[in-house]
């Protein structure tokens, strides 16, 4: 995911300078939105078996904080109006994020540290978790309270660092350096402005009764994935039509000359930058994560 995004930077950096659009071939190369694509896909199938098979669900990835706090909140949104709210929206990236113990200063190189860029250590994961909310909140656009501002501003104040609820790795972190008393929560700056954030669109009636949650416009949500993942344009600072516009068709990959022991991973052109959807797991920025169905 950091070379996803360091690429998505060079497309769009030239256009800041000049009157051209962005580059649109390199944006479908960068691979973002089939990342975006490929952890809806699994969001899918957790709502699925959740849904309408009424199994029970295990997400797990090597750590337990980046993949699978991506999932399980993507799942509860969908699953569960109250996440489409403001206030539910608030608990749940403080219940699956900041008390689950995602590594924000890790992701995020906060405090200004060489160490976590060398080591390699940051990674997008949280923009990730907000552009697949956005996907969906633009493909269901009158089930959701908050707008596309508040999610674009609470990434703002990701890296902005002028709140303590992102800061450090986990709360034993933040309890040691006393950030409750140190600091304002984020949520104090949201609230205040509340009207800023909300959608017009918005209509609970929407969602239907509580057990209409296998009906088509009942609770549940599906995203659709595939060609209906669209650039968060608003997220990049681009105008309306700039990243978002007709497809673009890409050579095929070359086949290797016989003999010489190509293979299908030698990542040449027209390679795919980012795993599918596959055998139950999803592909991260460099962890795997599994999906079991109880």
């Amino acid at each position: 995911m950091r070379d996803c995004l360091n690429k998505v930077i060079e497309a769009i950096k030239d256009s800041d300078l000049s009157p051209l659009p962005p580059n649109r071939e390199m944006l479908i190369r960068s691979g973002w939105t089939k990342h975006i694509g490929t952890m809806l896909d699994g969001t899918v199938v957790i709502v699925r078996q959740i849904a309408l098979e009424h199994s029970h669900v295990l997400i797990h990835c090597s750590d337990g904080w980046d993949r699978t706090s991506q999932l399980s909140s993507l799942a509860q949104i969908c699953l569960d109006p109250y996440f489409r709210t403001i206030d539910g929206f608030m608990a749940l990236v403080e219940k699956d994020w900041v008390s689950f113990g995602h590594r924000f200063r890790d992701r995020c190189g906060f405090l200004g540290s060489d160490k976590w860029f060398i080591e390699k250590k940051v990674s997008p994961v949280f923009h990730q978790f907000l552009d697949a909310t956005y996907q969906i909140l633009y493909q269901n656009p009158t089930r959701f309270e908050y707008n596309e501002r508040f999610l674009r501003r609470l990434l703002y104040h990701l890296y902005s660092c002028q709140y303590g609820t992102f800061l450090h790795n986990n709360d034993k972190e933040r309890h040691d350096a006393r950030i409750q008393e140190r600091s304002r929560s984020v949520w104090d700056y949201f609230l205040a402005r509340r009207e800023m954030w909300t959608n017009e669109k918005y209509d609970p009636a929407a969602d239907g009764a509580d057990r209409e949650r296998e009906i088509d416009g009942g609770r549940v949500l599906f995203p659709r994935t595939g060609a209906a993942i669209r650039w968060w344009e608003e997220c990049w600072g681009r105008e309306v039509g700039e990243m978002n516009g007709s497809a673009i068709s890409l050579p095929a990959p070359s086949l290797p000359e016989e003999g010489d022991g190509g293979g299908t991973g030698g990542g040449g052109r027209g390679a795919s930058p980012a795993p599918g959807w596959q055998g139950g797991s999803v592909g991260g920025s460099d962890k795997g994560i599994d999906v079991e169905m109880m």
